[in-house]
């Protein structure tokens, strides 16, 4: 073989090893731009579908700072009244001393995307004339690479998701930042609709209380009685670690649990009960009918009838025992009993202790644990 032959053949085999290296690397960037697709997809469809944001938006975080390869990643929330940015999801070793953090719009390079509504990205922020120098020293972190995009809907600024250092010292891309302008889009959908549905709840739960105030019967036991039934539920089910819908359900059983009992007043309307011992037995089920089926989940007729039952079946109106009876049921039960313990005299403290007496015969035992940690001796 010639060395002509030789130069061309060697040429040759390297356009088609460059042609190969190419071809791979086109097809994992095809492969990332797909798998970026599909969870963009998905999270979407979570986004949209879900009633509680908190958790979801860590995880959609989490999804970025993966999908980035970024060493950290943050929510930051437009407070209107203030004009100011707060970190309402920060990931990354840093992310807890960044959750006292406030930046004013225009202030800092998330500001600065917040006030003009763009996406930015920059290689050396310590070069950049926006970046706050001042927030990485007080946590004690080291910025170079970083990029945000607004989270805005129909021209509306509601925060900025920020994604800061490659990990491996490298730099983020146009594909990195057109797939985090993407992720904002959505979030932002999902945030106004959560907003609407958190003022609807409020107003909705305003109203109840309003109405099951005037329906509970007047005296020194019953004013108010379903408000503060309604808060040492909702402590409770906290407590114990229930799901944010459930705690909503524990609070509008709370505020309506004895509704049943304006069914049993006098038609002259005193106040007093015409029978307290039949009314007792009757008025669980009376105000599980009351509750309607529109406006209610399950959860809550169910605990509106059986907050009555006792652990051991010998409570009423149906007799029903142990875990037949559903959890939220079991917490407005204590927090019915530990309010009418007060309301006739005891102290918290005593009123926790006679629940503590009744674990495992009257009350489910672990609710009596939580009363405990919540409002009695075990409480630090």
């Amino acid at each position: 073989m010639s060395a002509l032959q030789a130069a061309v053949f060697g040429a040759f085999f390297l356009l088609l090893a460059g042609g190969l290296a190419f071809g791979v690397t086109l097809v994992q960037k095809q492969k990332r731009a797909l798998k970026r697709y599909e969870l963009l997809i998905k999270i979407g469809s979570e986004l949209a579908l879900t009633t509680r944001l908190e958790p979801l938006l860590k995880k959609v975080v989490d999804t970025v700072v993966v999908l980035t390869g970024a060493e950290a990643a943050s929510l930051l929330l437009l407070d209107e009244e203030k004009n100011e940015l707060y970190f309402e999801v920060a990931l990354g070793e840093k992310g807890e001393l960044l959750k006292e953090v406030r930046l004013k719009v225009g202030e800092g390079i998330a500001g600065w995307v917040a006030a003009h509504g763009l996406p930015y990205i920059t290689d050396d922020v310590e070069k950049d004339p926006r970046f706050k120098r001042s927030i990485s020293e007080e946590i004690k972190f080291k910025n170079k690479a970083m990029m945000c995009a607004p989270v805005i809907l129909e021209g509306r600024t509601l925060g900025v998701i920020q994604v800061i250092n490659k990990k491996g010292g490298g730099t983020f891309s146009q594909a990195d930042l057109d797939f985090l302008v993407s992720i904002a889009a959505q979030v932002a959908v999902a945030l106004c609709n959560a907003q609407e549905r958190e003022a609807h709840i409020g107003d909705t739960y305003r109203l109840i209380a309003s109405l099951a105030n005037a329906l509970e019967p007047r005296g020194r036991q019953f004013t108010d009685h379903g408000q503060r039934v309604a808060g040492y539920a909702a402590r409770l089910a906290a407590f114990m670690g229930l799901s944010e819908e459930e705690q909503d359900a524990v609070r509008l059983a709370g505020l309506v649990h004895d509704v049943g009992l304006y069914r049993l007043l006098p038609a002259a309307g005193s106040g007093d009960l015409a029978d307290p011992d039949k009314s007792f037995t009757e008025h669980p089920a009376l105000g599980a009918e009351l509750v309607p089926t529109g406006l209610f989940t399950g959860p809550v007729r169910d605990a509106v009838r059986w907050h009555h039952e006792h652990w051991d079946g010998s409570g009423f109106p149906d007799g029903v025992k142990g875990e037949g009876v559903p959890l939220i049921a079991w917490i407005v039960g204590v927090a019915d009993a530990l309010d009418t313990l007060v309301a006739q005299g005891r102290t918290l403290n005593e009123a926790v202790e006679e629940v503590r007496r009744g674990s495992g015969t009257r009350f489910h035992p672990r609710v009596s644990e939580a009363a405990l940690w919540c409002f009695g001796t075990r409480e630090g």
